[in-house]
């Protein structure tokens, strides 16, 4: 490298092929129905190993061989993974850049990798142009065939192709790609990720006829025409000349068929234009009049099924180009989906209809390969998503794999694509740098150029935290000349103002907006666009918060949806099979774990937030109605029902009764009041009077939802065994104890307790943002140092406790009462606890008391299987059982998780033995082996030893989790004030 091309701003790329659609060249005699997905006989991947040297700046890379050894490497892939690899680190951050300097400076301390491969071409490729494709390099990438010196490229998420026909020889060629780790580039990728630096992509050599097909668009729209649908399929068909000179006779055909087989539409015979050399009048008109060798079209398909999110039906497009012979030298072909996408009024409409968006932020990441994400595990999480109901994917914050595009075609995911730009150590003064404006609108214009032709793509953003400024502004402009089918938003402008005139935006998408600010917003009506959230409902560890969201975007005009951050945690797999995040690696300069900020695991493991969002956006409904229930089709386009579903009933949440039932057709977006089966209202009638009653129906897998018949007259109801006798032993341990006796088991009576292991959402633990949140607030207060001041006890028909709980530097004090009786065999408890003005916002009030290990089995009549809180508590009723042992903590960093809300009873069981605890009201509670103190010390979940008891926790109060490591605190109803706090409970050994 013996330029500074890698710290010039100004320059984006030398010596690249313009940017296309990713299109594989067929052999001219293909035939689309059988040859399409197959391998194109003129793409060679170079992936593989590679030799490798890594030096430690661009300066001494171009020294040569010496300065470093050769290895080996695979491509795709990044250098610093494995992290044992030997050969520097990963680096995270989110805002902060992961060095001082001012841009477009990078460190000196620059690595640098050369990466070097041979290769032959193929005998039949000869007479054609050979083309090399590098689909990710990480900063800038130098290329260099057998010596020359090809070209340069930017832009780390997208391709950079290159035509290196002129340097190739007969036998063995070899290739030599030089990349950078930093670049004046880096100030615009500064994207909440981690710092990986390498080939991501794939590499591969593509053939193409000497001349050939270049841009293809084939941009899809849909149409209303005689109450049927009519398919429209703009075409633009370029011709890439190469170093021919341009010529007359060429032509380009495109036909449109079913997978079927079905022949829908073609063009015939397009003629390539071309600019006419001559006589100078001539050469004027085609001066004025040509725009360029491109053959136009637009293909009209009536009877089409529209593509959606629900129907995601797709066609086949072949583009041929015909030489003025009348042979066909090359042949490409494009999966096409017809819909419409158009702003009206207040909304956002797909194919006519007001689509609600349920979408996630998505990076392209792998706990092993970082950036380097294969086919089969994209394929993976769109499917993963598609059971969990999420229909939009915002391409966070750099356009994917050309892969993903074809999958989210398939599959039925709506894109908002997003340029790789994001500036955020310098977001308010970048954007406003002339040497960066290019780099801002060619960014923009290849990524349109690449994915215009793929119908899941709805709209384009124009980047991600980079201010607001005249880059944006012409990149938009260009936008909008060039692919007006689809709309348009950046968020930088409504950073600071939900009010922004932002007309770079054609709708209005802020981030982190709460739910009490986006109804304002709806209410005034001030806005005539539609609003959808390009990031909301932060899904960083234990969260919650998102059905308020939800509950707004169906009731309030103009709010449609949004996109939650994010898919997944960025955790790097460690040998010890744990994951690690900022700072694991020795960085001094990261953001901790704010890459484990997903709605599932780097290994995929759904995260409860998740299943939250599955039955929040839920296609299907129910409520109840005298006799039967109301079943309420959510669906945008499709109909439920129309064929047997299946049906179970619950009394006090045990299966009494299941079967199946014909459920009439309910169209998209109408409802139908059903009967109930003459077995239900059997069962109904069979039960106990007394019985909590609810009807679980499922239509298909993924289509299932829940309602209550009866509720419960009192919550503690539960049949079984008598209980063993008890008694109150008071002061026979400690002069102030209290503890409840049975034969063979022994448990002190429960102290209060205040304090959880805080979640991410209540504050960070380690990092540049400790401190900051409710943790930082807690910990001030010292909830999690409290300390019994003075306990007195007084006995009669029972016990009574009176206990007073300081934290250290505080006078005031936190009085708890608790009144125990026995009644037979059952021991009442009563708790009240009074807190103070000065402890406001407390994690939870409640009670702990603690078994032996072995009481490992847990059964509980409440929300379930998974754990609940009161801002994420959507999972059905019934009766569920876990293993202790078998509690695995969901989340990268350790934090409390585990508790359940709107209990009725649970049991912990020790073989025959069966401690049953219950309330007359719902109420929540916690069983675990790993304490709040643990959960709050470790930094790791494989630091976390299961304790040598069972910690129980009984709530009469807990707060709600929100989003509040990048969002709103849980709300006011969730939060828990000074004053009076009392419940009641029961404890039986069975």
């Amino acid at each position: 490298m013996t330029t500074r091309l890698w710290a010039t701003p100004e320059v984006a790329g030398i010596g690249r092929v313009p940017m296309r659609p990713p299109l594989d060249p067929l052999d001219a005699g293909a035939d689309p129905t059988t040859d399409a997905t197959a391998d194109s006989p003129y793409v060679r991947s170079l992936d593989g190993r590679w030799d490798f040297q890594l030096h430690a700046n661009p300066a001494a890379a171009a020294a040569g061989e010496e300065t470093a050894a050769w290895g080996r490497i695979d491509v795709p892939g990044s250098w610093v993974l494995p992290a044992t690899a030997d050969r520097g680190t990963p680096i995270y951050t989110n805002v902060i850049m992961p060095f001082v300097a001012e841009p477009p400076a990078v460190p000196d301390d620059n690595p640098t990798g050369v990466y070097r491969r041979r290769f032959r071409v193929p005998r039949a490729w000869r007479q054609r142009r050979v083309l090399l494709e590098i689909g990710s390099a990480d900063s800038t990438v130098e290329v260099s065939v057998n010596g020359e010196w090809i070209g340069y490229g930017t832009d780390s998420r997208l391709a950079s192709t290159f035509d290196i026909t002129d340097a190739l020889q007969a036998g063995d060629n070899e290739v030599q790609l030089v990349v950078t780790a930093w670049s004046a580039a880096t100030w615009v990728e500064d994207q909440d990720q981690w710092w990986l630096p390498g080939l991501h992509r794939s590499v591969r050599l593509v053939s193409v006829p000497a001349v050939s097909i270049g841009d293809a668009a084939l941009v899809p729209g849909l149409e209303r025409s005689d109450d049927a649908w009519l398919g429209t399929l703009d075409v633009g068909i370029e011709v890439d000349w190469g170093t021919a000179v341009p010529d007359d006779g060429w032509a380009v055909t495109v036909e449109l068929d079913s997978f079927a087989g079905e022949r829908l539409a073609e063009t015939g015979r397009l003629d390539v234009p071309r600019f006419q050399f001559g006589e100078p009048l001539s050469e004027l008109i085609s001066a004025t009049f040509f725009t360029g060798s491109v053959a136009r079209a637009r293909l009209c398909v009536p009877g089409v099924s529209p593509w959606s999110h629900e129907s995601p039906t797709l066609y086949r497009a072949t583009v041929r180009l015909v030489d003025p012979e009348g042979r066909v030298v090359d042949v490409r072909v494009q999966r096409v989906g017809f819909r419409s996408v158009e702003i009206s009024g207040r909304d956002l409409l797909v194919n006519g209809v007001r689509v609600l968006i349920a979408g996630v932020n998505r990076h392209e990441f792998d706990p092993d390969r970082g950036r380097a994400v294969d086919i089969d595990a994209m394929r993976r999480d769109l499917e993963l998503m598609k059971a969990h109901h999420v229909n939009a994917v915002r391409t966070a914050h750099y356009p994917d794999h050309p892969a993903f595009y074809d999958l989210c075609d398939e599959l039925g995911l709506y894109v908002v694509d997003e340029a790789n730009l994001e500036s955020h150590g310098r977001q308010a003064s970048l954007c406003l740098d002339p040497r960066y404006q290019l780099t801002f609108v060619e960014r923009v214009m290849r990524m349109v150029q690449r994915d215009r032709n793929h119908c899941c793509v709805i709209g384009w953003s124009l980047g991600n935290e980079s201010g607001d400024g005249p880059g944006h502004a012409a990149a938009a402009a260009w936008v909008r000349s060039v692919d007006p089918s689809r709309f348009l938003q950046y968020e930088g402008p409504f950073m600071h103002d939900l009010g922004a005139a932002a007309p770079v935006s054609d709708i209005v998408c802020p981030m982190y907006t709460s739910v009490p600010d986006l109804i304002a917003w709806s209410t005034a009506g001030s806005d005539p666009r539609p609003l959808i959230l390009c990031e909301y409902s932060h899904a960083m560890g234990n969260a919650g918060g998102l059905d308020d969201y939800v509950a707004a975007f169906r009731a309030y005009p103009g709010l449609q949806g949004g996109f939650i951050w994010e898919w997944c945690d960025h955790g790097i797999r460690r040998p010890d099979g744990d994951f690690a995040y900022g700072g694991d690696f020795g960085e001094t300069r990261h953001d901790a774990n704010f890459c484990c900020d997903g709605l599932v695991s780097p290994d995929r493991e759904v995260h409860p937030s998740l299943v939250e969002h599955a039955a929040l956006f839920a296609p299907m409904a129910l409520a109840p109605r005298r006799g039967g229930v109301r079943v309420i089709n959510r669906r945008s386009f499709e109909p439920i029902g129309g064929a047997a579903a299946r049906w179970r009933l619950r009394a006090d949440g045990a299966v009494v009764a299941r079967g199946k039932a014909a459920l009439p057709l309910i169209p998209a977006g109408s409802s139908a009041d059903v009967a109930l089966p003459a077995e239900v209202v059997a069962a109904i009638d069979a039960v106990d009077a007394a019985a909590e009653v609810h009807l679980d129906l499922e239509v298909a897998p993924t289509i299932a939802a829940q309602v209550a018949l009866r509720r419960a007259r009192s919550s503690a109801r539960r049949p079984g065994r008598p209980g063993r006798p008890v008694r109150l032993v008071v002061g026979e341990s400690v002069g102030d104890s209290v503890e409840i006796a049975w034969d063979g088991l022994t448990v002190a009576a429960p102290e209060l307790c205040l304090w959880r292991a805080p979640t991410d959402n209540d504050g960070l633990k380690i990092g540049w943002l400790e401190g900051i949140g409710a943790r930082g607030a807690w910990v001030r207060l010292g909830l999690d140092r409290l300390r019994c001041e003075s306990t007195a006890v007084r006995s009669g028909r029972g016990s009574t406790r009176e206990s007073r709980w300081v934290a250290e530097g505080s006078s005031d004090a936190i009085v708890h009462r608790q009144r125990l009786r026995v009644d037979a065999a059952t021991v009442r408890i009563d708790d009240e606890v009074v807190v103070p003005d000065a402890f406001d916002d407390l994690p939870r009030v409640g009670v702990r008391f603690e078994l032996p290990t072995g009481f490992d089995r847990l059964r509980w009549f409440g929300l379930g299987p998974g754990d609940s809180y009161p801002d994420r508590r959507t999972l059905p009723v019934g009766v569920w059982d876990e293993r202790l042992d078998e509690q695995r903590l969901p989340y990268v960093m350790p934090q409390e998780f585990g508790h359940h809300v709107d209990t009725r009873w649970f049991e912990l069981a020790a073989g025959r033995r069966r401690l049953h605890v219950g309330a007359p009201k719902p109420f929540g509670f916690t069983a675990s082996r790993m304490s709040a103190e643990s959960l709050t010390r470790e930094l790791h979940a494989s630091d976390l030893v299961p304790d040598d008891r069972v910690w129980v926790h009984v709530d009469g109060a807990h707060r709600g989790l929100g989003s509040a490591a990048c969002g709103p605190e849980p709300h006011d109803r969730h939060r828990l004030r000074p004053g009076r706090y009392r419940w009641s409970w029961t404890m039986e050994l069975r």
